[in-house]
């Protein structure tokens, strides 16, 4: 196991103990680093936008490592961004997402949260979406074969399963199921392209405490 890694963030004043810890490294990430912080404001995004109560996190819980996965996820998308100097998301899709997205009535300041805050969460969303279209989307098909392969071995009998007696045809079903292996085979170009990006990235995950 890798030595837990603490750091001391500089301050804007005041004063500190010497060596008092002031936020804990979790993962780095080429040269960006995560924070307890940085997982910390995740959960509360994501609570606000889900319009549950504010969550109390805890590292090593699997809401933790959910949340440190899409964090080392969006900064390796991010990085790539940087490098192909890929546009990033124009302010109006940033307003209009969060005029879709955000709970009628919600107050961010009940979970510690800032206007500045809400924006960068829906600019990363938004982000990461445009990156997975443009980048492994074009071009791609999902062959014929493929499809009715999918319609016999998985959609009849499911529905099967399900005791449902009325039967799409292959046709009737052509545009869902092609949808779903769409989905599928963008979902497995994504995952290979995270394998190759932590590696070129060096991406380093620091030991944290037992929940």
């Amino acid at each position: 196991m890798r030595k837990l890694l603490l750091i001391g963030l500089l301050l804007a004043g005041g004063s500190r103990a010497p060596g008092e810890i002031i936020d804990r490294i979790v993962v780095v990430v080429g040269r960006q680093i995560i924070t307890q912080s940085d997982l910390a404001l995740e959960a509360r995004l994501e609570a606000f936008f889900r319009n549950t109560p504010p969550p109390e996190l805890r590292l090593g819980t699997p809401e933790a490592v959910t949340l440190r996965e899409r964090l080392i996820r969006q900064r390796l998308v991010e990085q790539d961004m940087r490098q192909s100097t890929f546009p990033p998301a124009e302010p109006t899709l940033i307003l209009e997402w969060l005029a879709r997205m955000r709970p009628a009535g919600a107050d961010p300041s009940r979970y510690g949260l800032a206007e500045d805050d809400l924006e960068d969460y829906a600019r990363r969303q938004i982000d990461v979406e445009r990156f997975i279209d443009q980048r492994f989307k074009p071009g791609l098909q999902i062959p014929d074969a493929d499809i009715a392969a999918y319609y016999e071995s998985t959609l009849l009998p499911e529905l099967q399963r399900r005791g449902l007696s009325e039967r799409p045809t292959l046709e009737q079903a052509r545009g869902q199921i092609e949808a779903v292996l769409l989905e599928e085979r963008v979902n497995q170009s994504l995952d290979q392209w995270l394998i190759e990006a932590r590696s070129r990235a060096g991406v380093r995950e620091m030991e944290t405490p037992e929940p």
